[in-house]
This record gives C-alpha cells, sequence and structure tokens, in this order.
C-alpha cells in the first residue's frame, strides 16, 4: 500500500500544499523531477526528508531490559492496580481512558494525580502531574477531596483548540523545566475535543493532525518517562461479544454488549498501551456484611484466612505478609491520624482484594495500604508535629524499613478510639 503524505514528518502546513498540488503519496514525490529554482517548495520539503535521521535499531532483548529497569506506582485502586498485575501504570506508558458521560473519568484523573504524588521514585519526594483539560471539566472542589490537600503538585493547564495543544506538547520539555520537582504524570482531558472543535467539518486535517499529535504524545511519554493518560471522547457501540450461561444450564449464546469506543477512532489506541474502558453501572452499592458478636467476628475471619490459604503461598502465610514502608504521611480521617504508608505489594493487594469480596465490600473506600501509628482527633498542626516526630526516629532510609504480618488482630471501633475493645488474634498460619 503506498505511503501516504499525511504520515510523513513533516508540518502540517507541508502536507496540505502536497495534497493541494496533486501530491498523495510518497511515490508521487520520488518521482518528480523539478529543476533548481522551479519549484522552492517542493525542494524544500524533498531537502527536509532526506535530513530526517534514520530509526534507532534496538534489540528485543535491550527493549525488555529497559522495559524490566522502568519503576511503577500505584493507583490506589486496588481493582485497578490488579488488572494491572499489582504494579500499577508504569513510567513510560500511555493510557487511554474511555466511557460514557459521568462514568468517573475525571474522578480517575484526580485519584492519579494523587496516586503519583503519594510514590516514592523521586527521591522519595513523590512527583507532579500536568493535568491539560481541553473541556473545562477540570474542578477545584472535587480535586481538593480526592486529593487531600496535595493540589500545589498539580499543575492545570486550559487549553481550547488544536493549535493550543499541538503548541504545548511541542513546548512541553520547557513546561517540565520551569516546575519545581520532576513531573511522573500527564493528563489530556479530552484529547480529542480540540481538533473536533477547530476542524470540525474536516476529517482530513483533523486526523493529519491527531496524528501528529499522537507521535508527540509518545516521544513526551519515551523521552521523559513519564506516564500519560489520555482520556478520549466516547461513544456507544455493540463491539464486544461475551459468553452467557442459559437458564436451564446448557451452552450459552454470544451476547453483544455495550462497550465505549473512542468517537475518532483508533488513533489514540494505536499508541497506548493500556486502555481502561469506564462504565456507569445502574443500582446501589451493596452493604458491608454486618459483624454480630464477637464469636461471630472471629469466624467470619477464620473464614477469610482459609480463603488466603487457597490464594497466597504457604511460605507468606508461615512468616507473615510482608509491609514495606515508604513514607510518613497524615490523613484526613479519624483512623488515618499519622501513618506509615506502604509501598505497595501483590500479596498485600490481593489479600486486600479477598477481604473485599469476603465481606461484600467490593464498592467500599478505595485500598489504600498502610500501618496506622496514631489514632485520635488532632487539628492539622498537631498531626504534622506528630509525624515530624516520628520521622526524627525512624530510620534516615525509611524504604528499608519493613516487617512482617503473621496475624489478623480483631478490634471492635465503635465509637471513639478511647472505647476500642480487643475481641482476638487469629494467626495467618491457620
Amino acid at each position: 500500500m503506498p505511503q501516504s503524505v499525511l504520515s510523513l514528518p513533516i508540518s502540517a502546513s507541508s502536507q496540505e500544499w502536497l495534497i493541494r498540488n496533486g501530491y498523495r503519496t510518497v511515490a508521487d514525490i520520488d518521482e518528480e523531477r523539478c529543476e533548481d529554482g522551479k519549484d522552492t517548495t517542493l525542494l524544500r520539503i524533498k531537502s527536509l526528508l532526506k535530513a530526517q535521521p534514520e530509526p534507532k535499531r534496538v534489540t528485543a532483548w535491550s527493549h525488555i531490559q529497559q522495559r524490566r529497569s522502568q519503576h511503577h506506582f500505584l493507583t490506589r485502586l486496588d481493582a485497578l492496580d490488579t488488572l494491572l498485575g499489582g504494579y500499577g501504570l508504569r513510567l513510560g506508558s500511555i493510557v487511554e481512558v474511555l466511557g460514557d458521560p459521568g462514568s468517573g473519568q475525571a474522578q480517575l484523573c484526580l485519584q492519579l494525580c494523587m496516586a503519583v504524588q503519594l510514590s516514592t521514585l523521586s527521591h522519595g519526594t513523590g512527583m507532579r502531574a500536568v493535568y491539560v483539560d481541553c473541556v473545562g471539566s477540570f474542578s477545584a472542589t472535587a480535586a481538593e477531596k480526592i486529593c487531600q490537600g496535595t493540589l500545589d503538585k498539580i499543575s492545570v493547564f486550559r487549553v481550547y483548540a488544536a493549535h493550543e495543544l499541538m503548541a504545548f506538547l511541542m513546548s512541553f520539555d520547557n513546561v517540565c523545566s520551569r516546575m519545581d520537582g520532576r513531573v511522573g504524570l500527564l493528563i489530556i482531558n479530552t484529547v480529542s475535543w480540540p481538533f473536533l472543535a477547530s476542524f470540525s467539518d474536516d476529517l482530513l486535517r483533523r486526523q493529519a493532525l491527531q496524528a501528529a499529535a499522537a507521535s508527540l504524545i509518545s516521544q513526551i511519554a519515551s523521552k521523559r518517562n513519564i506516564t500519560v493518560v489520555l482520556v478520549s471522547q466516547a461513544k456507544a457501540t455493540s463491539v464486544l461479544s461475551t459468553s452467557t450461561a442459559s437458564s436451564d444450564g446448557g451452552s450459552g449464546r454470544n451476547a453483544a454488549a455495550r462497550w465505549p469506543a473512542s468517537m475518532d477512532g483508533d488513533v489514540w489506541s494505536r499508541i497506548s498501551t493500556h486502555r481502561i474502558a469506564l462504565r456507569r453501572v445502574a443500582g446501589s452499592s451493596p452493604q458491608t456484611a454486618p459483624l454480630r458478636g464477637d464469636g461471630d467476628a472471629l469466624a467470619q475471619v477464620r473464614d477469610y484466612v482459609a480463603k488466603l490459604h487457597g490464594e497466597l503461598c504457604k511460605e507468606t502465610l508461615r512468616v507473615g505478609i510482608p509491609f514495606k514502608a515508604s513514607s510518613v504521611a497524615t490523613g484526613c480521617k479519624y483512623h488515618q491520624c499519622v501513618l506509615l504508608e506502604e509501598q505497595g505489594n501483590p500479596a498485600l493487594a490481593l489479600a486486600n482484594g479477598i477481604a473485599r469480596q469476603h465481606w461484600n465490600a467490593t464498592n467500599q473506600l478505595d485500598f489504600y495500604p498502610h500501618a496506622s501509628l496514631v489514632y485520635g482527633d488532632y487539628t492539622s498542626a498537631k498531626r504534622e508535629e506528630i509525624a515530624a516526630d516520628v520521622n526524627s526516629k525512624l530510620p534516615e532510609d525509611i524504604e528499608q524499613l519493613s516487617f512482617f504480618a503473621p496475624e489478623i488482630h480483631v478490634v471492635q471501633t465503635t465509637g471513639p478510639c478511647e472505647e476500642w475493645r480487643d475481641i482476638g488474634s487469629i494467626y495467618l498460619s491457620g
């Protein structure tokens, strides 16, 4: 198939000039023989193509080694982290998020802004997030609620048209150089909208600019080793087939399920390493199963430990689930006053997922692995004071601090912490 001139690494104006003058493919340019000075525009385009550097050759083994050396950060959403292999999002990856209106794209983006700041990959200080708002959906109130007072590390840029987004992508290095701290996350919400707004009736021009933007985004993710999240406008299609069981127990039929697809085709999915499709589910959240007395509480915990024995290795259950500290933090809730944040490990994430299913709490609070150090109703200033005191007593390299949890201690937490009551302990070893 002939290579289109729209795929050439030249400016959009040069591509437009070629098409307007009858050059549709690269072969048309190669066959054209023009005299010196006859057509300076064509000569300039040819010289630009000759000056393009050759692609860098990388072996498959070196590519694998490079991937293994790249770091990850947890999204702090246990179900999503589990789907991503238990390690969260990889730095240098591109993630496309699409779904129906109201399915939670903006909330997910804000959650990721908080998660990247809680990571300890940048000398233990967390990383910054850059949020490009293309549709005016960024809410400072929602960001403050989700990000829990860490808004100073989220830089928000508002763009309205395609040329503004392209200019931002081309000057992204300069944007990062003016920021205090390493940028670990770039979010563009909604990436298709500036192109639709600028060229609603010109599909050819819109696709050409989107392809150029996709190339710039790939370069940003690879060169700066940051995670890029692209929220794309979605439309409903019936493209996913699922197998369902029949009511009589026989073989099921293939039923078409409603699944979101990008409004502008697959231009963004082609450069994405992951696609997250969100769907709004009607109905209320299930209630958590209550604990009916001390004996019933311990019995439920024993049943839970039995389920762990079917999922976790025996050595982990014998020694205990590992906990590796990452930093000291203060929470905004009563039971998260001062705490040790955990680096995140698959065993702990799996144990949490099993617990949520066991107690019918899959739609409850997001997974936030930590070890609470101080409980109490303290002011923000007092919490910071306590956290500073804790930090002074811990090793300088806090990431070397680790321990194992060999048992589950059951506590009745009704009322203030002074009234909490110990119920008993169950060892993971059985």
